[in-house]
């Protein structure tokens, strides 16, 4: 039998057994109950809050623990500072307008490179045109994908395209989707070492759960994701890790007062938002709320000491 392609999960990665668990009795439960009390008790408290006969017809959704459960478990797989913070999104593109909204605040001319997953490079040049700021585009494709640069001087170009165009910001992918890896955290201390760097913004989107992202070390201001390939959660879910480099006062800040003016309009952003806060509105959307058990249990799975099977980088640069 042939192995699956890296292609054929280009989209939708292969379930986890945790997620396909939780998926199907949260599914169940849907299908018996709808959206009474006790979902909302689950959503609020988590399932140990659950009474034994719910607990007992459900257990695939054992490890919801709640929003916080389900921050704590990225944060951890994304070896994150305990300060660090975590966003969730009904869609990664939802957190990449944030995102670019944020860049377009402390910069004036945003380092990019043509490795950008073209979506994420419209948003940003939307942004670009309304905020009125600057991208400086540095081509590397063609050479590392013929294997015609070295890691040094990867960085040296873009250390050069950086401090000639006098960039302030910087937008890299830690994978890209040609399966690209960059040296990201080597990138940026390379071009502090010589100019100020405003915010680092990061695509994720191939990284979280393929390969180690170890935020301690402070390398992005924003870093965006999402559950749905490497991770296995099947259903799309995005997902903003930020607070690693200079606190993320600016970005809480700048969130709330964005989704409150509908600036940020993502329907799980704000569901989130009033359950942590409390604050409900008094007409909200309709929200899919599946993702957050399935990634929550994909998070799980991940967390799980025992090896298994990845796929593999196609060409990285280390």
């Amino acid at each position: 039998m042939l192995k699956p392609l890296y292609l054929d999960t280009a989209r939708l990665g292969q379930m986890s057994p945790k997620a396909c668990r939780a998926s199907i009795d949260f599914s169940r439960f849907a299908a018996e109950h709808g959206c009474d009390l006790y979902l909302s008790q689950l959503l609020m408290h988590g399932f140990d809050r659950w009474p034994k006969w719910l607990r007992d017809t459900y257990s695939g959704l054992c490890d919801w623990q709640g929003v916080s459960g389900l921050k704590n478990r990225l944060r951890t797989l994304s070896q994150s500072n305990e300060d660090s913070k975590v966003a969730l999104a009904s869609r990664s593109s939802s957190l990449m307008r944030l995102a670019a909204k944020l860049i377009s605040g402390p910069c004036r001319n945003v380092l990019v490179t043509d490795l950008t997953w073209p979506v994420y490079g419209e948003i940003l040049e939307q942004e670009r045109k309304s905020a009125l700021f600057r991208m400086t585009v540095c081509p590397v494709r063609a050479n590392l994908l013929r294997d015609e640069m070295t890691s040094a001087e990867l960085i040296q170009k873009l250390v050069d395209t950086y401090t000639s165009n006098e960039c302030d910001g910087l937008f890299l992918p830690l994978i890209d989707n040609f399966g690209v890896k960059l040296p990201v955290q080597r990138i940026v201390e390379s071009i502090e070492s010589q100019a100020e760097l405003r915010f680092v913004l990061v695509d994720g989107a191939q990284a979280l759960g393929q390969i180690p992202l170890e935020l301690e070390r402070g390398y992005c201001d924003f870093l965006v994701a999402g559950c749905h390939k490497w991770l296995r959660a099947y259903s799309p879910m995005g997902v903003g890790f930020y607070g690693m480099r200079c606190g993320g006062d600016y970005i809480d800040d700048s969130m709330q007062r964005w989704l409150k003016a509908g600036t940020i309009d993502d329907p799980l952003m704000s569901f989130i938002q009033e359950l942590e806060t409390g604050q409900l509105q008094p007409f909200g959307e309709t929200v899919h709320i599946a993702p957050l058990f399935n990634a929550n249990a994909a998070a799980e799975d991940a967390l799980q000491p025992l090896p298994r099977k990845r796929h593999t980088v196609h060409s990285a640069i280390s």
